[in-house]
């Protein structure tokens, strides 16, 4: 029982921990698209997101902005 209680606690403050880091990576890519002209590509659930002409690829994720890709990842272009 108390092994249970232990793990749940432990499951429960790592989810806490990367729930706290991916909401300050959305923050960071929006300061960064602030500066720049950026915008997420690829929409969930099949989400294969590619740039337009004259953008370039700074990062892939499967969140990006909104829901989570079941397959594919969003691409965060920026010019």
């Amino acid at each position: 029982m108390k092994l249970t209680i232990a793990f749940t606690f432990l499951t429960a403050s790592f989810l806490t921990v990367l729930a706290s880091e991916n909401n300050f990576n959305h923050k960071q890519a929006r300061d960064t698209a602030a500066a720049q002209n950026c915008y997420w590509s690829g929409t969930a659930p099949f989400c294969h997101g590619s740039c337009a002409a004259g953008f370039r690829v700074e990062k892939k994720d499967r969140h990006g902005t909104g829901h989570q890709c079941w397959t594919g990842r969003k691409a965060y272009c920026c010019n």
